[in-house]
């Protein structure tokens, strides 16, 4: 969140100019709880990784996740990097059917549109990632 003040005494020669970089989508989006790049969101529900792929809905689970993947769902969600996660977490909201498996994100990816994933999964309910950014 950002602040700011209308009773400042500026003139033209104190602009700022702000340009921001990365791939794939200049814009983000927010949308029911969602954070958008692109067409993939990425939310945490009760703490639990959650996705919007543009086909489905689930979780994320814990196959293969490291710290390249939590690091790249916080910078995903415009959050400082993460703070901790685990796996083998369950969730007794939501669903277990996986949308994300064998999730892959190259170090210093910014979000999940930089990542490869496989659709199918062999997953149960106890494989869901827990995050904290």
């Amino acid at each position: 969140q950002c602040s700011y003040s209308a009773d400042r005494d500026c003139d033209s020669s104190q602009l700022v100019k702000l340009t921001c970089l990365g791939t794939g989508s200049t814009s983000q989006a927010r949308k029911g709880g969602f954070v958008y790049w692109g067409s993939v969101g990425v939310a945490l529900v009760d703490g639990v990784l959650v996705v919007d792929t543009g086909e489905a809905i689930g979780p994320v689970c814990d196959d293969d996740f490291t710290e390249a993947e939590a690091y790249t769902a916080c910078w995903h969600m415009g959050r400082a990097p993460w703070v901790s996660f685990s796996t083998s977490a369950s969730s007794d909201k939501g669903t277990s059917d996986f949308v994300m498996d064998q999730l892959q994100c190259d170090q210093g990816a910014s979000s999940f549109s930089e990542c490869r994933y496989e659709r199918t999964h062999d997953c149960g309910p106890g494989e869901m990632v827990r995050l904290t950014c």
